[in-house]
């Protein structure tokens, strides 16, 4: 009998998922832990825009990241649908600009998970505002998270975006 690799696509759809939202609860009991905000807002950028240059639907990485994401800002205490809207806002407005305008393809990268920190940041605090609720306070920890996700995105997905 002839080995099949499709077991091993559906023990990774079903086990790094888990790993991913054990992985959250984690970083929230240990503040030091990122929560990899801006490595899986890069990657989700980095997917859409293969996506639409390959004209090829989205593989099941596309969907595990958008479901993270969304669990990242549960978890975190990001307002609900933030990173939803600043991903369209980022990607449709923003990220060609980056993309045309850095010629150095890997920083346009490191950009992109600091855009997904501070863009989420930004969404979150103008829905508290539309709310009446309270802010969120952009501490040290986010510079810390955002250098270390940048390396981190630059490391991983180099060369992803031509």
């Amino acid at each position: 009998m002839q080995r099949n690799s499709s077991y091993l696509q559906v023990l990774e759809f079903v086990c790094l998922p888990i790993a991913l939202i054990l992985y959250q609860f984690l970083s929230s009991v240990f503040s030091s832990l990122p929560p990899l905000l801006g490595l899986f807002f890069t990657y989700a950028i980095v997917k859409h825009y293969e996506k639409d240059v390959t004209y090829k639907d989205y593989s099941s990485g596309w969907y595990i990241a958008v479901v993270y994401l969304f669990v990242i800002e549960q978890i975190h205490g990001f307002k609900p649908l933030s990173v939803g809207i600043f991903f369209g806002i980022y990607y449709y407005f923003l990220f060609d600009y980056i993309v045309r305008s850095v010629k150095f393809r890997d920083l346009a990268l490191m950009i992109t998970a600091a855009f997904g920190y501070i863009g989420t940041f930004l969404t979150s605090n103008f829905l508290s505002y539309l709310n009446n609720d309270s802010y969120l306070v952009f501490g040290f920890e986010y510079v810390t998270f955002i250098f270390i996700e940048a390396t981190l995105s630059l490391l991983l997905f180099k060369g992803r975006i031509i």
